[in-house]
């Protein structure tokens, strides 16, 4: 059995070091979606270390039978504790909601407070560590507020920005399965106390085939909008301004949007803060009715589509 949980872990490191690469090149070639992307890969690089790591715990601890220092394991479940940290931050880029603001606000307070205790935890200086069980406690229940809140999103989203909801409340379950086993101190059997690498594993199977995916939509996309001419963008939006009453800013903003530009880089081109353009961007999706930037995108390439279908638009 031993050697069956080495295999996973060897199968496992290579899938998601498959999804880290193929996420890399797909962000430095692709804009759309990128501050999503740009966040996402923070967490599939801790995924990474965390799968190493643990492959060399459970190697030692388990197959040669050497005991694991304190130091060693402390490190584990610190990184394991930044990829929930990473993933909370990515998937609000996708599930924007107040509940997602609120969890993001304390995901940072969370993350500032862990590592000051974790820093403490590994001196001389304490010998009860029950107080890192709070922490592992609180991320469950922010998995949970989480869960919440991109369920009620899930639910008015379509198209496109379903499939990102989807995704996105599946790896929030897988890791709050994690934690609960873990939390519950589940162990039967070598399978059950192991169940981590499974669950890494799905997540890297996921988040490769999401990747793939969405990469083949884009060539496809591409394709069909550069056989028109850049004047055919202005009428998608101007319609869209005129549906929903956007102001000239919120155009703009939504344009740049669409473009792939994050807040700091629309802030910059408009000469304006970043909490206005984090303004802007609320009021525009409130009138839009849309739950986040993504379906926000999604609506503007439904109305370029149905421009050219009737015609309105002739491409060379």
């Amino acid at each position: 059995m031993e050697s069956v949980i080495l295999f996973v872990y060897v199968f496992t490191i290579p899938l998601i070091t498959a999804s880290l690469v193929i996420l890399l090149i797909y962000r430095k070639r692709i804009k759309k979606e990128n501050e999503f992307f740009e966040k996402l890969e923070y967490f599939i690089g801790a995924l990474l270390l965390a799968t190493v790591l643990h492959m060399f715990l459970f190697y030692f601890n388990i197959i040669t039978k050497m005991a694991e220092t304190k130091h060693f394991f402390f490190v584990c479940d610190m990184i394991c504790n930044v990829c929930v940290f990473f993933w909370l931050e990515a998937q609000q880029k996708i599930c924007e909601s107040r509940i997602g603001m609120v969890i993001k606000k304390l995901n940072r307070y969370f993350f500032v407070s862990y590592i000051t205790v974790w820093g403490i935890a590994i001196s001389p200086l304490m010998t009860e560590y029950a107080i890192m069980k709070y922490f592992n406690g609180f991320l469950i229940l922010m998995l949970l507020a989480d869960m919440a809140g991109c369920l009620k999103i899930g639910v008015k989203s379509e198209d496109e920005n379903g499939i990102y909801v989807m995704y996105s409340m599946g790896i929030t379950m897988l890791l709050l399965v994690e934690y609960v086993v873990y939390e519950l101190g589940i162990s039967s059997n070598l399978i059950i106390e192991n169940i981590n690498i499974g669950i890494w594993a799905l997540i890297g199977g996921l988040t490769l085939s999401i990747i793939l995916w969405k990469m083949q939509n884009l060539k496809t996309e591409i394709s069909d909008w550069e056989t028109c001419a850049e004047e055919d963008f202005a009428p998608a939006f101007l319609s869209i301004r005129n549906e929903f009453a956007l102001t000239e800013r919120e155009t703009e903003i939504l344009t740049e949007i669409f473009e792939g530009s994050g807040n700091g880089e629309i802030a910059e081109k408009l000469f304006i803060s970043e909490n206005t353009v984090k303004t802007h961007i609320h009021n525009l999706l409130r009138k839009m009715g849309a739950a986040s930037r993504l379906e926000a995108v999604g609506m503007v390439r439904s109305r370029m589509a149905e421009i050219r279908q009737l015609s309105v638009i002739e491409c060379d």
